[in-house]
């Protein structure tokens, strides 16, 4: 079943190229590039006196500063998440290791302990 208009696009969002539709035609690239080019665009326009246009230009660079920095987030999210599952995984039964007491015990280790009296008797 679909989602329409719903659905998330695969891949890495920081290095996904976009195009951008703006007031002085198409912008292309990636969400920093696109954010550099507006950014300018809105400078150029605040320069040659057009507030209007400059800021404009600026609300279509903060829209891609802020899809940009929500990509960086959930992408951290995810490494953390990712490294967090690595860890447990690395260490037996799940069981992640701690820094305080018996190492070997909390880490289910076989413990070396003296035979019992009853196997050297025999």
């Amino acid at each position: 079943m679909r989602n329409k208009g719903h659905r998330r696009p695969n891949g890495n969002i920081v290095s996904r190229v976009y195009e951008s539709s703006g007031p002085e035609g198409k912008v292309r690239g990636n969400p920093q590039q696109i954010i550099d080019k507006y950014q300018a665009l809105a400078r150029d326009a605040y320069l040659a006196g057009d507030r209007v246009l400059a800021e404009n230009h600026a609300q279509h660079a903060e829209h891609f500063i802020r899809l940009l920095s929500e990509a960086t987030r959930e992408l951290e999210a995810r490494r953390a998440t990712h490294m967090a599952q690595q860890t447990v995984d690395r260490s037996p039964n799940g069981n992640a290791a701690t820094s305080h007491g018996n190492v070997s015990k909390e880490l289910n280790y076989p413990t070396k302990e003296p035979p019992s009296s009853s196997l050297l008797t025999s």
